[in-house]
């Protein structure tokens, strides 16, 4: 009876089934989790989109208010970069794997209007 017993402790490792258990518990994480993943990276590329329009906008007011031109009816972003306004002359859009689009700045008087274009 004790070489029985001596036999069972030295067998080591995970049964099949215990493996297939594993394996179908890292199935269901990964279906909940990569669906999540994929929703914060979108809404990090659109706050993002936000946050960079929002900047392009607050420059071109500054340009506009510091350099007053009546007939002025838009802004571009490399003028903006060329006065110092923005650090790249180059900004683009993030949000829906569209790396293409850039802002366009409309002046209307005192109103600056900035939106994303293609």
């Amino acid at each position: 009876m004790f070489k029985f017993l001596r036999k069972k402790k030295n067998k080591k490792g995970f049964t099949l089934i215990e493996l297939i258990i594993v394996i179908a518990l890292l199935g269901v994480i990964a279906a909940i989790a990569v669906p999540r993943y994929g929703g914060v990276l979108e809404q990090s590329r659109v706050s993002s989109d936000a946050i960079t329009l929002e900047m392009v906008e607050k420059a071109a007011e500054l340009y506009n208010f510091q350099n007053p031109d009546s007939t002025r009816t838009s802004i571009t972003i490399s003028e903006l970069h060329t006065n110092g306004y923005i650090d790249s002359a180059t900004i683009n859009g993030q949000s829906s794997g569209n790396t293409s689009k850039s802002p366009s700045i409309t002046v209307s008087g005192a109103n600056i209007t900035v939106t994303w274009t293609e």
